[in-house]
Parts: structure tokens; sequence; C-alpha cells
């Protein structure tokens, strides 16, 4: 049997309250017990075999597929948070109720004596009241006693479980006990972390987080089209446009008109250089430069502001000498920069950086360590030189240039990040390329930046059983694009997780293609309870709580309109609430019902034209007919 997790039982999560799910499609789990007077007992877990799956309708990496399915509301978000972070020991103590431990789940593991593990809440004393049903062939469950479900106490539990949603609401997300988070909410500021991981000084900075997300996000998605390319459902642009970030300069004018206020606070000597260099250079705009002294100047202006203007404390407390030495390399740079050429060869600005550094290590006996300024020119040295050929070529782009995608632009944008101090004084780009051709390299990048060797972050994969849940995935994709959505999975998962990886993929959607794409067995459907509905084994109000639905009989290869006719999906007429609203005004105008929208026979007829569903608009021609007969003068 392969491992999988197969059923859960929440007895109060949020909107969950005594709520069974099934999450394979291999088999049933039902979960009954008694509730009387508010006491819990005779726990009963039974399980069926679902014998109606289709062999051969996933790619063999998958273990299984289950999708989610309801309404706005009904809670599928909610079940995929209690798996992913409230079973990492997400301390959710607010809407826990850590008083009663009676959530159960059932998994299955590799192992032929114990293939079923069932874990469950100390409040039902499992080992002593639970009565099993179903379980045969000899192989009886290993049942454990718990208090919360996390995975991390769980006998061998074989999974990685990874959790991904492109939602971005501002709610914090974290990552517990190896639970690999790729959510927006999440990585928003996880980046930032990684972001200045990489950096010099680090502990010096203010990055935004959205500054520092989006360079890691154009990372993750660069390493992924140059992987996949001939995968993705569009065509990637030739080049990557990459423009100069030209705040620094701007900066570099406002920090000049604060020095010049307050004079005294500031040497003389740096005033005076910051004044000379932006004069300097404020010539580049009415003469003909090369792009290298184009590229050069945004960097420089960019290092000026963040490494000669930016003092640490600890720094000088250790080394007097320290801002003598960042004005004698902010002289040396003014001198050797052709407004011109740029700088064609570094070594004699980085070694005479290296030469003060070892002057003042040898007064102090202690290095200026990050605060070194022959590092980071050295790091850029050596950026300038890979991107030779790159200015050699260029034509007219003189805000920035373009780089072909290719593995060595893959190359360029990693050795960019080691160049890194605050903020970015470049800014890749996609041209041309939709918020859904976006969304769906950032879906697909960030499960391949799990495994991806160039991932600075180092996050990697340790288990070889992967529980993936995706919420909403598909949520910016055009429904061409929806139709296809399992499909893609299907086709690019097992390509990026090779044969290494079984994968077991949960997911929500709203979705009807996803309904059609499955059978009943690999759905899951969810509703919000209404007025008078009971929860079923308490029998308190369901009003606002997650329901667990019956499926529609027959989904795989269903007719979306098919689908969409089942009330589950729908109720009432399958159209714009707006055009709804505006027809249904009509059949009552033609039936002469007070206290309705008036209009002339001319706006009447041109509605009925512009309707779409031929049915509709036939029945409407023959009341317009049949009332404008009766009524002659209107």
């Amino acid at each position: 049997m392969k491992a999988q997790l197969l059923f859960v039982y929440i007895h109060k999560y949020r909107t969950i309250c005594e709520q069974g799910f099934n999450l394979s499609s291999n088999y049933q789990f039902q979960f009954t017990a008694n509730f009387q007077n508010k006491e819990y007992g005779a726990p009963i877990l039974s399980v069926t075999t679902n014998d109606q799956n289709i062999a051969g309708l996933f790619n063999g990496t998958f273990t299984d597929v289950k999708a989610v399915l309801g309404e706005n509301g009904a809670g599928k978000s909610t079940l995929i948070q209690y798996l992913t972070f409230q079973s990492s020991q997400h301390p959710d103590y607010m809407e826990y109720p850590k008083n009663e431990f009676r959530d159960i789940a059932v998994y299955s593991l590799e192992d032929p004596l114990y293939p079923f593990q069932i874990v469950a809440g100390r409040d039902w004393k499992p080992n002593e009241n639970l009565t099993l049903q179903g379980f045969d062939n000899g192989k009886t469950p290993m049942i454990h006693e718990c208090q919360e479900l996390t995975w991390d106490d769980f006998y061998h539990f074989p999974f990685e479980v990874i959790y991904y949603s492109n939602v971005f609401d501002n709610k914090p997300e974290y990552n517990y006990n190896g639970l690999k988070n790729i959510s927006t909410n999440f990585l928003i500021r996880q980046d930032l972390k990684d972001f200045l991981n990489r950096i010099e000084g680090n502990a010096k900075v203010n990055v935004p987080e959205s500054v520092a997300h989006a360079f890691q996000e154009d990372g993750r998605r660069l390493s992924f089209a140059l992987r996949f390319k001939n995968l993705l459902p569009f065509k990637l642009p030739e080049y990557i446009n990459v423009f100069y970030n030209r705040t620094s300069r701007a900066d570099l004018k406002d920090k000049l008109a604060v020095f010049k206020s307050q004079r005294s606070k500031i040497g003389k000597a740096t005033f005076q250089l910051i004044k000379s260099w932006l004069e300097k250079t404020e010539t580049q705009e009415n003469i003909q430069v090369s792009f290298r002294a184009q590229f050069q100047l945004n960097y420089f202006e960019y290092f000026i502001l963040n490494y000669l203007l930016s003092e640490s404390d600890t720094t000088r407390q250790y080394h007097k000498q320290y801002p003598a030495y960042r004005i004698k390399i902010f002289e040396k740079l003014y001198n050797l920069f052709d407004v011109e050429k740029g700088i064609n060869n570094f070594n004699s600005l980085i070694d005479f950086a290296h030469l003060e550094e070892v002057q003042i290590n040898n007064k102090r006996g202690i290095g200026l360590g990050d605060t070194s300024l022959s590092r980071p020119l050295s790091l850029f040295s050596d950026f300038d030189r890979m991107l030779s050929d790159v200015f050699e070529s260029s034509t007219d782009f003189s805000s920035g240039f373009r780089l072909k995608i290719d593995d060595r632009a893959l190359d360029i944008h990693d050795h960019y990040k080691l160049t890194l101090y605050a903020t970015n004084y470049l800014n890749f780009n996609f041209p041309g390329m939709s918020s859904g051709e976006f969304g769906f390299l950032t879906l697909f990048s960030r499960f391949y930046y799990l495994i991806d060797h160039r991932n600075f972050a180092g996050s990697k994969l340790q288990k070889k059983n992967l529980l993936i849940f995706i919420d909403e995935g598909e949520l910016y994709f055009h429904p061409k694009w929806q139709v296809k959505f399992l499909d893609y999975i299907n086709t690019i998962f097992p390509i990026i997780f090779c044969e290494d990886y079984k994968v077991q993929l949960v997911l929500t959607s709203h979705s009807p293609f996803i309904a059609s794409d499955l059978p009943s067995g690999n759905l899951l459907f969810l509703k919000k309870g209404i007025e008078g509905q009971l929860l079923p084994f308490n029998r308190e109000p369901a009003e606002g709580n997650c329901v667990v639905a019956d499926a529609p009989e027959y989904t795989f290869g269903a007719n979306v309109h098919e689908l969409l006719a089942d009330s589950f999906f729908l109720e009432g007429a399958h159209i714009g609430q707006i055009a709804k609203r505006i027809i249904y005004n009509l059949v009552d105008f033609f039936e002469s019902k007070e206290n309705i929208q008036q209009y002339n026979q001319e706006q009447v007829l041109s509605i009925i034209s512009q309707i779409g569903e031929p049915w509709v608009q036939s029945r409407l021609f023959e009341q317009y007919n049949e009332y404008y007969e009766i009524n002659p003068e209107l």
C-alpha cells in the first residue's frame, strides 16, 4: 500500500465542527459516535473500498489526487489551513479548543503488517473504545493516542507537507516542523530574509518586503521558465528587459539638499565629493556615452548611497579611521570614473581599497568584515565583466539592456544577487506577458524552487513522499487554461520531481472544469450550512458552518454546463445576475405588473435583440409580439 493521508475527522476548528473528510479516492471512511447530553461515546470508524477508480488517470508520480470543491465560505481554505498550519503545530490558540482532544486521522504506510495507521484524540480512549469496521484481510490498523493532530508526532509520518496559495491578504503564515510553505503570504516575508542573507551588511539595511519578494519571485520564474520553456502554454519573449533603477541618483540629490542645510553634521570633504560627483555625471545626459558607462553609473550611485554614505556605529567604535577610509575610496572612484566610458579596469580601485583595509587591520588588529569595500567592488567587477558582450551588442536602450533568455541569463541573474546591498539597482522584466502567464510561472516555479540546485535559500525536500496542498491554484487563469489545469499539473509535476518523489495532491477550487476532469470519488464537496440545517453528530445548528455535501453521481467527462446545472454549483438561472434582473424585468413588464421599471418599445426590442441565449430570446420575442399587438398605441 502506498503512503497516503486518507481521512481526517475534525472535532472543532473555526467553522468546521464534527465533520469527517475523505481525502482518498481509494477508500471511503465513515466516523460515527453517540452524542447525547453533550456526552461523547461509542466511536465507530468504518471503511469501504472505492472500486470505481479509473486506472492510469494520472502519471505514476501521483499516488492520489483529491479536489475539494465548494462555494465561498464553505470551508475549503479552512480545511487546508488545518491540514497545514494546525497540523504542523501552528500556535492558533485563540481558535482551537485545547481542552478537547477528539480529532482523528487515518494514513497509510508502505508496511505489509500495519498499512493503516490511526491517530485519535485521547478523549475517545481509542485503544479501549474505538470500534473498527471494514478493515479486513487480517491487516489490523495500528492505533495511536494523541492530544492534537500534529504530523511531527505521528508514527513514521512519511510525508513532506507543502502548501501553495497565491492569494495575498497579509495574514501572517509560518513554517512549522518541516512544513514547506510556498504561499504568497509567507514568501513575501521569507523572501526578505533570504534576500538579506545574500547581501552585505544585512543587519543594517532596510529593504521593503515587496522589493525583496519581487526580486526573488523574478529569479524563481526565470529559473523555471528556462528549464521548462517547451512545456509552457505560451511563448516566452526572446529577451528579458533589464532596467536601471534610477532612485539612487534621486536619493543622492535629496541627501545633498539635506547636507547643505546641516553641513556641520557632515565633513566638508564628503559634501564636496557628492556635489562634484553629481555635477560631473550630469553631463551624461548631454553627450554620447557607452552603455557600460551608463550601467556603471547606475551601480556606483547605488554604491555611494549604500556603502560610502552609510555608517555603522560598531565599525566606527573599533576603527576611528573608517570615515577617512570611505572618503579615500570615494575620491579614487571619482577620479577613475570616465563619464563617457566608465571604468574599463577595476583592479586599481580594488587594489587601492584592499591596501587601505590592510593598513586599518594592522593598526587595530581587527578586520572590517562586512563593511569592507573591496569585496563588493570585486563582486561588481566580476558582474561587469560578465556583461561585456551584452554592452558590445546593445543598441538604443539607454534605460537598461536586454538579455537573451537562456542559461546564461540565469547565471547573470544569480551573480547579480551577490552584488546587492540594500534595494535593487536593476529590475528584471519579462516584456509583454499577461497576469495569467505570470500566474502560471508563479505556480510551477515555486514548486521547482524547492528542488532547484540554484536555490540560495537552501530549502530542500528531505522525504520522498510529498503531501501537496494547492489552495485555488487556477485562480488567475482564463477558462481556456482552467480546462487544462490538472493536465498541466499531471505533465509538469512529474518532470519537476522526477522519479525520486511520490505526490499526493489535495487542491481546492470553485471550478466545474476540475470536477469534469475527475470521477466523483476524487472529489470532496463542501457547503456552508444554512438556517434549519443540523450538524450530523451533535445535532447543533449547522448555519454558517462547513458541511460535507453529497457529490453529483457522475462528474468525470461531464459537460461543464451540466455540472453548472447541478444545484451544488449554481442555483437558479445560470447567467449573470445583472442580465437575470433585466430579463425578469422584461417578463414582469409584459405581464403588466406594478412597481417595475417601464421600457418604451425601442428599448424593449434593443434588449431582446442582444440576448445571447436563443431559447430565452425567442420566448421574449413571442411575448414582445403579443404585448404590442394587444397595445398597438405603444
